[in-house]
Order: C-alpha cells, then structure tokens, then sequence
C-alpha cells in the first residue's frame, strides 16, 4: 500500500513538473491591459450610464449612448 501511494505521489510530482509554462499574454500586454483597465473606473462609467433615464428612443437613452460614444472617441476605440 505504501508503495503504490508512493509511486502515485511520484508520478503525480513528475508530471506537474515536467509541464511547460505559457504565459497567455505577452507580458508587456498584459502590463497594458493591467494598467489601462481599471474596476472603479467601469464602475464610475455603469453609474454614469445608468444616471440617464434609458428607455428606449428617449432623450435619456440618446444621452446614454452618445456618453459612451465620447468615451469610446476619448479611448481612440472608435474613430470620429
């Protein structure tokens, strides 16, 4: 019984070590996206949003809209 555990604990080891390590991103991307993204910030731009009264073909929702058009425009996410 000792044995066998032995041998599963071995071969467990060997393999959790022979395995390669990637990186999904390139680091120098995932430093920019580390930097550019911030949880507050979504956060202040949902309670921007949702300040404007949304229903749909309102004045409210034309503001919504286009407060996220200058964000995206301000990001160079969406061209003028």
């Amino acid at each position: 019984m000792k044995t066998t555990l032995l041998l599963c604990y071995l071969f467990t080891v060997q393999t959790v070590l022979a395995q390669a390590h990637y990186d999904l991103l390139d680091p120098q991307l995932r430093d920019l996206f580390h930097e550019a993204l911030s949880g507050e910030l979504a956060k202040e731009h949902v309670i921007q949003i949702t300040r404007h009264h949304r229903i749909q073909g309102s004045r409210g929702y034309r503001n919504a809209a286009n407060s996220v058009l200058s964000k995206l425009r301000i990001s160079a996410m969406v061209k003028t």
